[in-house]
């Protein structure tokens, strides 16, 4: 039987098996084409860093603005990181990138070179610890902005703009200061009295008052509302008490006008209320001083 079933696979009366898997094949291509520019704006006498991704960039791709090369810093398939090109006029241009085999696409968003120039403040009187927009087109990589002869936090959005949180000045620095752009190479553009620094009114109802005797406070914020929802804190402290100390009494501020109503301290002496702001730890507000005399 062995014989005759060797024979039959001689004679093919067994059926043989293919292999239906595909074979080898050779490496996707994919287009050339741009998905995105980041970012789309750019100063005029600076080089920006522009990430152009996309697909279908060969070794050696070029990208240009307006024709005029840009220098490749990095590059991948999917990403070409250049340096802008200097130009010195102002305006939107389109991004191209080309392969070495000379094909080319353009992307449909163009790219805007614009003025180092701040025109004003969005916002441009508050309190510390506000945000509020510069009205700008781009700040430069490295550039540092200041309120009077404090340095800020500012954060950039490509949709939002350019927006800077306003300082605490030191005690007996002007309301009106002037804002300026720092670059990384030292250069100054400066906007004279751009931002004006507005008084929290602290009112109590009365200035002298016995040991447990109930009285009030009026809390004026003029920023209605401030982009800072950190738990505010109206406090009632002794005067001459550390910053981080504990309030005798407090209430949580929610609005531009609070009302609260409390008891004098049970021991005399000579008290203050103070309006903290960014989670209670910094005082931009301070009431005249409240005597406390024994019952």
């Amino acid at each position: 039987m062995l014989a005759a079933a060797l024979v039959g696979m001689a004679g093919g009366g067994l059926a043989c098996h293919r292999d239906s898997s595909p074979g080898p094949t050779g490496p996707t291509v994919y287009p050339l084409q741009i998905s995105a520019v980041a970012p789309l704006v750019g100063a005029t006498e600076e080089r920006t860093t522009v990430v152009v991704s996309g697909s279908g960039f060969e070794p050696g791709a070029r990208v240009t603005f307006d024709g005029a090369l840009a220098e490749t810093v990095s590059q991948t398939a999917y990403s070409i990181s250049v340096m802008t090109p200097t130009v010195g006029v102002a305006g939107a241009v389109p991004v191209a990138v080309t392969n070495p085999n000379g094909e080319t696409v353009t992307f449909p968003l163009r790219f805007t070179f614009a003025e180092l120039g701040l025109t004003g403040i969005e916002s441009a009187a508050g309190i510390p610890t506000m945000m509020t927009k510069m009205k700008m087109a781009v700040l430069p990589a490295g550039a540092r902005v200041a309120f009077g002869e404090v340095e800020t936090i500012v954060s950039v959005s490509p949709t939002l703009g350019i927006w800077a949180r306003v300082p605490v000045q030191p005690e007996g620095a002007p309301n009106v200061v002037d804002v300026t752009i720092i670059r990384a190479d030292g250069r100054r553009t400066t906007l004279p009295s751009a931002f004006t620094y507005l008084p929290v009114v602290i009112t109590p109802s009365v200035q002298t008052l016995t040991a447990g005797s109930v009285f009030s406070v009026q809390l004026i914020n003029p920023v209605n509302w401030y982009n800072d929802f950190f738990y505010d804190l109206l406090g009632l402290y002794r005067v001459g008490s550390p910053a981080t100390s504990a309030p005798v009494w407090d209430m949580e501020v929610w609005t531009d006008r609070e009302t609260g109503t409390l008891a004098a301290p049970p021991e005399p002496g000579d008290y203050e209320f103070r309006f903290l702001v960014d989670q209670r730890t910094v005082v931009i507000g301070k009431s005249a001083v409240i005597r406390v005399t024994p019952r």
